[in-house]
């Protein structure tokens, strides 16, 4: 009887050792899967922070040239549509800065 209880504890042990396997190795591929997918979000943050500032520091309608008053200004500088477009982009690439830069600090901490 006694031989037959040591076999049955040693069978639980594996078992548990099994089962522990199984969680670390599941883990591991959580892990590995959000270290990929955090650094496919960065690249895509990259992406749009760069169309932004290029949006930003491209002039929408041109530039005034002449003799006027405020010359190489931008032609639609008293339009409130161009304001509002300057003010959201302008609040979009800080966003995006932000969360670029602190996006691996929350992965990280997600782990």
């Amino acid at each position: 009887m006694d031989a037959l209880q040591r076999v049955k504890d040693a069978m639980l042990e594996e078992t548990k050792k099994a089962e522990k396997m199984k969680e670390e190795a599941v883990e591991k591929e959580k892990r590995e899967y959000t270290e990929k997918a955090a650094g496919a979000h960065l690249v895509v943050a990259a992406l749009i922070t760069i169309v932004t500032f290029i949006a930003g520091i491209t002039i929408t309608g041109g530039f005034q040239s002449g003799d006027d008053s405020h010359p190489d200004s931008a032609v639609l500088m008293r339009s409130t549509v161009f304001r509002a477009f300057v003010v959201s982009n302008e609040l979009y690439i800080h966003v995006v800065v932000y969360l670029c830069c602190s996006y691996p600090l929350i992965c990280a901490r997600a782990t």
